[in-house]
């Protein structure tokens, strides 16, 4: 969770994540990450994935999986919404 006064959501925040591709089964750490309209380009440790947001669930620091939309929701709050349809 961060700690940064301007506490919106952006790609770049998904670096490091703990995140499992629910299709393919693969779990590892978002290592990279490209814009690519609709689907997310991710590297997972040494696999490389072409994704929806709908095909991952991300892993808290408590352990428990939450699907993106309950990440950006637990961590960035609401005033993200408009950011949460336009990815």
């Amino acid at each position: 969770k961060s700690d940064i006064k301007d506490n919106n959501f952006t790609l770049k925040r998904l670096l490091g994540c703990e995140v499992k591709i629910n299709y393919s089964g693969v779990t590892g750490y978002v290592t990279g990450i490209t814009d690519g309209d609709i689907y997310l380009h991710i590297c997972c440790g040494d696999n490389f994935d072409v994704v929806s947001k709908y095909n991952l669930t991300f892993f808290t620091e408590y352990g428990d999986e939450v699907t993106f939309d309950e990440y950006l929701n637990m961590y960035y709050g609401e005033q993200n919404e408009e950011c949460i349809s336009c990815i």
